[in-house]
Parts: structure tokens; C-alpha cells; sequence
């Protein structure tokens, strides 16, 4: 992730983590609300970011809950999307995606042995950041 000092459009940047090929080019973005619900209208502003790359993925996650969205009004954006540009757009919680990914692994302790080591050395990262984190942990994450 990187600092966000201005806007993903100004910075060149497609989502809040751009997962990058060889040649330097996002092949695939992530843009995390917090409480924010996706709508079909998010789906759209965020197609505006990466409509001129050429990206393959592109996950809008939220903690917020969704049982309410109008899920119609988003599938259908998100079919426009693949129709014009070929790109596969991921609607879901951040915690549900979590999960999937972290069951994939080996040994998830691993994943957060790493995590808490980039944190250490992760400028982007501040004081507060590492709070919260410290507090999760002394709390046990559920």
C-alpha cells in the first residue's frame, strides 16, 4: 500500500493496492471502504480509475455489510464492465476475502509473522496504525 497523499487518478494509481506485473503495470487492483457499502455507482467511479489499464481484477471490498445492497444494480454494472474492458470485478466483505485467501496457505501464522515484520519497516504505516494493530492482537482476532 501507499501513502495516500492524493488522489488514486493524480497519483496514477488504480485502486489502494495496485498488484503490479514485471513491466511495472497493475494487473490487478484492490479499493477498501470502511462501512461504506458498494453500490453501482462505486462499481462505476471505480471502472473511471482503471478503465485505460489494462487490468484484469479489480476487487471493491467493504466492512460494511451488504445485506441490503441492490446487488441487480451492481451485477449489472459489473457485466457492462467485463463487456467493454474484459476486466472481472469483485464485490465482497474485506473479512470473507480474508478468509478465502488466508485458507489457501500452508500455515497462516506465517502470514502474520510477515505482516507484523513489514510493519516494522513499512514508512506508510504510522504510529496509530500500529495501535490498533498491537491492540487486535492483545485482544485476540476473531
Amino acid at each position: 500500500m501507499e501513502s495516500h497523499n492524493s488522489a488514486d487518478s493524480k497519483s496514477g494509481r488504480i485502486g489502494d493496492i495496485d498488484v503490479n506485473n514485471e513491466e511495472g503495470s497493475a494487473f490487478e487492483g484492490v479499493e477498501v471502504k470502511h462501512q461504506i457499502p458498494i453500490t453501482a455507482q462505486l462499481v462505476a467511479d471505480a471502472y473511471e480509475k482503471f478503465k485505460t489499464a489494462r487490468t484484469d481484477r479489480y476487487y471493491l471490498l467493504t466492512t460494511a455489510n451488504m445485506d441490503a445492497a441492490d446487488w441487480e444494480a451492481i451485477d449489472r454494472e459489473i457485466a457492462k464492465i467485463s463487456q467493454i474492458h474484459g476486466c472481472q470485478v469483485i464485490v465482497n466483505g474485506v473479512y470473507s476475502t480474508l478468509k478465502y485467501y488466508l485458507r489457501l496457505l500452508n500455515n497462516p501464522a506465517d502470514f502474520i509473522d510477515n505482516y507484523v515484520e513489514l510493519m516494522k519497516h513499512d514508512d506508510t504505516v504510522k504510529f496509530q496504525h500500529k495501535t490498533v494493530w498491537n491492540d487486535l492482537i492483545s485482544e485476540g482476532i476473531h
